[in-house]
């Protein structure tokens, strides 16, 4: 079982386990912790999760549809799935995304650091190594996200820039050494799925984070009309807005910035068509 993850993602896992056991013997520590959870499994967190979780195992199967052994890959996949696609659906939401925001997702997913991450994570040292190499770039790396804050430690943000970037270094050549030495443990169509699994399943994700955000947006809105909307007419009124804005973000956008402090409790139904006319017309000038 063991195999199929690299002694980096091991060393990772046991450093975790250390953290979590003290964190627990910590009284203050372990409440904090078990708050979190708590949040963490919200209903309005948790279902996203499970819609997200099972959009991925649809596009995994898909996949195999044609003739791609995925299996050797759900390792792969479910890394991207926690580090990057998790992250990327949650966090538009709170973005204003457009087409040049989408386009700035692929494109990062194709630089050249892309390659650089590959072979690091692919290519790794013995578990003793990487036990000890983990911490001493987390401690680091916080050292200097903390200095960077504060202009009288710009001089120790510099130093620890220029360690984490010798580090960086010696780490990528020593990976490619090993990568030049363990090649023939690797076939090419194996280390190109690999490569590719992530771009593939970002673009996928595209589609499916854009229906969360709009219904984030929605929700937003309909929540603050709550207070300015006869109970009567609710669900008529919500029915006719997103017959008229569908699947657009910008007018949602308009519509909520300069239409909705005109709204009121007892609004005619002429007067809110009036509201989504304008919207119509001039969402694109903002």
């Amino acid at each position: 079982m063991l195999e199929i993850f690299t002694t980096r993602e091991i060393a990772i896992c046991i450093w975790f386990l250390v953290f979590i056991i003290a964190s627990f013997l910590n009284d203050k520590i372990r409440k904090s912790i078990i708050n979190v959870v708590k949040c963490l499994l919200s209903i309005k967190l948790v279902v996203p999760f499970c819609i997200l979780f099972l959009y991925t195992g649809i596009v995994t199967l898909t996949l195999q549809l044609f003739s791609i052994e995925i299996s050797k890959f759900i390792k792969d996949i479910l890394l991207w799935f926690i580090f990057a696609g998790i992250p990327f659906s949650y966090s538009s939401i709170s973005k204003d995304i457009d087409s040049v925001y989408f386009k700035k997702y692929i494109f990062d997913n194709i630089k050249v650091i892309a390659v650089l991450e590959f072979m690091v994570s692919t290519f790794t040292f013995k578990l003793w190594i990487e036990l000890i190499i983990i911490p001493i770039i987390i401690i680091i790396s916080v050292l200097d996200a903390v200095t960077e804050m504060k202009e009288e430690y710009k001089s120790v943000h510099k130093f620890l820039s220029y360690i984490l970037s010798l580090i960086g270094i010696y780490i990528i050549l020593s990976s490619l050494c090993v990568a030049i030495d363990t090649y023939y443990n690797y076939t090419i169509v194996d280390l190109i799925i690999s490569f590719f699994i992530p771009f593939i399943f970002s673009i996928f994700f595209i589609p499916v984070t854009y229906i969360f955000v709009l219904y984030a947006r929605y929700e937003t809105l309909f929540c603050r009309m709550s207070f300015r909307e006869n109970r009567d007419t609710k669900i008529k009124n919500r029915i006719y807005i997103i017959k008229n804005f569908k699947f657009s973000l910008k007018k949602i956008k308009y519509f909520t910035e300069n239409c909705l402090y005109k709204t009121y409790t007892n609004m005619r139904e002429e007067e809110l068509k009036k509201l989504v006319c304008e919207t119509n017309v001039n969402y694109k000038l903002k």
